[in-house]
């Protein structure tokens, strides 16, 4: 996967379900182990049969499943 990472604020998680619910600490907890990835097209997140370790959140774009 070529994807470029930056840290994230925050304050970008109360903009997402079930993160919004969260205390303000433990989401500058999550944002210090969250970053946001820049996929370029035609690339893949994950494949069938991959075993996901991760959360994905979309922030603009599009995904085909």
């Amino acid at each position: 996967m070529n994807a470029s990472k930056q840290r994230i604020d925050s304050t970008l998680f109360k903009g997402f379900t079930p993160l919004s619910d969260l205390d303000r600490d433990t989401l500058h907890k999550l944002a210090t182990h969250a970053s946001i990835e820049c996929i370029a097209a035609e690339n893949f997140l994950f494949e069938r049969g991959d075993t996901i370790q991760r959360t994905f959140y979309l922030l603009e774009g599009e995904i085909e499943l």
